[in-house]
């Protein structure tokens, strides 16, 4: 998976290179766990980014 220009994880600070992992508090294995955690149109993602990690939250569309 990769980070569109412009979109969803673009705006919530997602980057090329970051590493996810965790979704929603749950170890990801894969690009199944991250799609699985953002079909409500909101997740919490743990990133590794260099040496460090941080979390990332990322919203879609109207989440009310």
């Amino acid at each position: 998976m990769g980070v569109q220009r412009g979109g969803a994880a673009d705006q919530a600070g997602l980057r090329p290179g970051d590493v996810i992992l965790e979704a929603d508090r749950r170890p990801v294995r894969g690009t199944d766990d991250v799609v699985a955690a953002a079909r409500d149109g909101r997740a919490v993602f743990l990133v590794r980014r260099g040496a460090s990690q941080e979390y990332v939250g990322l919203a879609i569309g109207n989440t009310q």
